[in-house]
């Protein structure tokens, strides 16, 4: 009994370190997804199931979860959807509120979905690496920064390891129930967002090769055929099924498929179809250069991983890599480690296809990593095991995992700010990649100029992409069509200058004559400055 309540404490103490830095502090710059998940529920109330077609990702997951914490929240505030819906209305404590109700239930679920995950690695690998594995996952901060917002990547990076992890359970213990997980996670996957279609070839390449036997030394023709014929039918019957489970779990938690179901698969598939061929609106900045209508490519991608993993997770990565090309050569068959990198690194490259390229389309990359990164660690362990005394070494070990959770937490609660500090840092990562996805820090200059005399009669000029942001906070008016030098405040963010939003268009003039004076109010992390803001009246 002592053994099994010390692992559930272990477990238990996971979950916390997963779920609290992810709902103390939402950040949230999209609003799209709090919409649409208010839109979701009152249409679920109305029973207009048609109307639950709300976008071609299509994110039924996030809107049903989210959807779920903001119709409790609009019962115990009193506010109805309607009046939740309408941000700029609402007092900020308001918004704020609505926000982290509806981050609340995804921050629940991933936070349990990791608990789990590092479960079923143990059950892969030993307890060990699960655990490890578990606290990387945890604490990773590009992956902690997509779970703190209202949107889709972080639940999509959690659901589809899931359905991997399962497969792989299947494949290695050969037990059915493990087949139906996988295809139920896979289900809902789909109904997150539309780049877990990458599983189904995954799951196919898997399951073949995982089949494959050499005929026997002298077997003849007739009898290899068979034996082909038996793997095909094998592995098509099992990709069958997780296909088929899949398919029902859509269907069963998507109201719109109920009613229109050829309206809205052909709505999601044409508008997958567009997403993939065109370029993002706005520019995306990348070694210095701000591509408008190009991408980056590849390299991009590659730039994020090195900038985005840690001091900890980057070099444990690449020894797993090493050690997992050893071992092909040495057994002439890949072994789960390797499977781990083709799952990470074929996603990059199904990524990479897109003309819509974005730093946070590859989160699903980054939990392969850390799976990676905790077999490094146990590897690296085992090998000095022999060599060091093994009660120092663990001790050596929980020390780096504690220092790096205490690097990650200095930057709460943006921890899409941090920036592998092998490489640099953000001081490094800011010259290659854009940081401040989520507009971190502009909730805190809003605090700012309420707390002013006089705040609500005040006038904010901001660029347009994240005026959005200031509206749920600012008490104020706020100018997002032109640079109004004539408004009380301006407010530059680091994504702006570096992405050049609008510096065509007289911000540029602006941003120059302001930095020759000292702002009002910035926001800091890291060392670097995130947002600045600059008052007309001692001009």
């Amino acid at each position: 009994m002592t053994r099994y309540l010390r692992r559930a404490w272990m477990w238990i103490v996971l979950f916390l370190l997963a779920f609290l830095p992810r709902v103390i502090y939402p950040v949230s710059r999209s609003g799209n997804w709090y919409q649409r998940s208010l839109q979701f529920v009152y249409e679920l109330g109305q029973g207009d199931w048609a109307s639950t077609m709300l976008s071609y990702h299509p994110g039924v997951t996030t809107m049903w979860l989210s959807g779920a914490g903001l119709k409790i929240y609009s019962l115990l505030s009193g506010y109805s959807l309607v009046e939740l819906a309408q941000e700029s209305q609402r007092a900020p404590e308001v918004v704020f509120g609505a926000y982290t109700a509806g981050v609340v239930p995804l921050a629940l679920v991933i936070s349990g979905g990791i608990v789990l995950a590092a479960v079923l690695i143990g059950r892969l690998f030993d307890r060990r690496m699960g655990l490890i594995a578990g606290v990387l996952l945890a604490l990773d901060p590009f992956l902690l920064s997509q779970s703190k917002t209202l949107h889709l990547d972080g639940l999509l990076t959690i659901l589809m390891l899931l359905s991997a992890l399962y497969l792989m359970l299947y494949v290695e213990k050969g037990h059915g129930r493990f087949l139906l997980y996988s295809a139920i996670f896979f289900g809902l996957a789909l109904l997150t967002k539309s780049p877990s279609l990458f599983l189904l070839p995954f799951a196919t390449l898997y399951l073949s090769v995982s089949n494959l036997r050499h005929p026997e030394e002298g077997a003849a023709l007739r009898e290899r055929l068979l034996e082909q014929g038996r793997l095909f039918l094998r592995v098509g019957l099992a990709l069958a099924a997780w296909l088929g489970v899949a398919v029902g779990i859509v269907f069963l938690l998507f109201p719109a498929l109920w009613v229109q179901p050829g309206e809205t698969l052909r709505f999601m598939g044409g508008n997958v179809m567009r997403h993939l061929v065109q370029y993002h609106i706005h520019p995306t900045f990348f070694a210095g250069e701000v591509y408008v209508e190009n991408n980056p490519g590849i390299l991009y991608y590659g730039a994020t991983l090195l900038w985005r993993t840690t001091f900890v997770t980057l070099p444990m990565f690449l020894l797993a890599c090493v050690l997992a090309v050893k071992g092909l050569l040495r057994e002439k068959r890949p072994s789960l480690i390797l499977w781990f990198i083709i799952y990470a690194g074929a996603f990059v490259v199904q990524m990479s296809l897109s003309h819509r390229q974005e730093a946070r389309y590859i989160v699903p990359m980054f939990a392969a990593v850390d799976v990676l990164a905790a077999y490094g660690v146990v590897s690296l362990l085992d090998w000095l095991a022999a060599r060091v005394q093994p009660r120092w070494l663990y001790r050596i070990a929980v020390l780096v995992l504690l220092l790096q959770a205490a690097l990650i937490f200095s930057f709460h609660p943006y921890y899409g700010l941090h920036a592998n500090y092998l490489l640099g840092g953000p001081k490094t990562a800011v010259h290659v990649i854009a940081l401040q996805e989520q507009a971190e820090g502009l909730e805190q200059a809003a605090q700012y100029l309420n707390s002013l005399p006089g705040g609500e009669q005040k006038s904010v000029s901001i660029h347009e992409i994240n005026a959005i942001v200031l509206e749920r906070y600012f008490r104020g008016q706020i100018d997002a069509s032109i640079p109004n030098a004539n408004t009380d405040y301006r407010i530059y963010y680091r994504q702006h200058i570096l992405r050049n939003l609008g510096l065509g268009e007289g911000w540029g003039a602006l941003w120059e004559a302001d930095q020759q004076r000292e702002p009002l109010f910035t926001v800091e992390r890291g060392g670097l400055t995130y947002v600045w803001v600059y008052d007309n009246e001692n001009q």
